[in-house]
């Protein structure tokens, strides 16, 4: 694992990161490459398996899939396993913990809460949405 001195750097070899073409000031998202057919082949088998558990790595699959497609997600948490896989073999002290299924629904309750606001609003065109707290039982007059 010394060849690649980041976990960035083999997800790179198995090109599993997108390039960058720039022309000037102009940057468009380029295509990922073939890279090596069998590595990515073994990650995305490993991804597949990974869609169908409750798992952090199956709910980021499923919250990927479903914004970006099939296809982009099977990269995406390829690239996460690779990156897993290198600094596990890289440093025989590290141990993998799952951060469950549930790590990004308790991730940011703000910005739920905006993005709850926003979709109703969308929904509802020419309306807008307050939220008010409410009295505690015991208080009332």
């Amino acid at each position: 694992m010394s060849v690649f001195p980041t976990a960035g750097h083999a997800a790179a070899r198995a090109r599993l990161t997108p390039r960058t073409l720039q022309s000037g000031a102009t940057a468009r998202p380029g295509r990922t490459g073939k890279g090596n057919p069998y590595l990515r082949g073994a990650l995305g088998q490993c991804v597949m398996a990974a869609a169908r558990t409750d798992t952090r790595l199956g709910e980021q699959y499923r919250r990927t899939a479903r914004r970006r497609g099939k296809q982009k997600g099977i990269v995406a948490i390829s690239r996460t396993i690779c990156e897993i896989a290198y600094v596990i073999s890289g440093d025989r002290a590290a141990r993998f913990s799952d951060l469950g299924a549930g790590h990004y629904g308790t991730q940011n309750p703000q910005g739920q809460t905006r993005s709850r606001i926003r979709e109703i609003e969308r929904l509802n065109p020419g309306m807008k949405v307050t939220l008010t707290p409410i009295e505690p039982v015991g208080t009332a007059a």
